[in-house]
């Protein structure tokens, strides 16, 4: 049998549901149990952190995206495999992602004095604050 189209997206939904039931028959066990049980506690933990840290990520790629310049010549032509990432529809999210998490810096890319203040606050916030 052949499932197509939406439920597929259901059955794996339904399977992903099932692996996370298991960790309530896990969390019985004597060894694994107390472990189960920690994880599950900082889940609120967690969650509040990501929700946080991706607020945040968000305003900083808006920030450093409106702050600069965005060059149309360099995307024209080509296949999607030959354009450059800044090309890339999610670019401005990554790029910051990248950033935030202490990778690359992309200096060319910040041609104003206006992106490198916002990049430098970025990284105050995500490194020095939030890790």
């Amino acid at each position: 049998v052949r499932v197509d189209g939406m439920w597929v997206y259901m059955y794996s939904i339904c399977v992903s549901l099932l692996w996370v039931r298991m960790l309530r028959v896990l969390s019985v066990s004597k060894r694994v149990g107390p472990f189960v049980v920690l994880v599950v506690r900082m889940g609120h933990d967690i969650s509040m952190f990501a929700i946080v840290y991706f607020t945040f990520l968000v305003a900083f790629s808006v920030l450093i995206r409106g702050s600069m310049p965005y060059n149309y010549e360099d995307c024209k032509g080509g296949r999607d495999e030959e354009l450059p990432a800044k090309c890339w529809t999610m670019w401005w999210i990554i790029r910051t992602f990248i950033q935030a998490s202490g990778g690359e810096v992309f200096i060319d890319d910040m041609k104003t004095d206006a992106s490198v203040l916002g990049f430098i606050l970025l990284w105050i916030v995500m490194n020095l604050l939030l890790q």
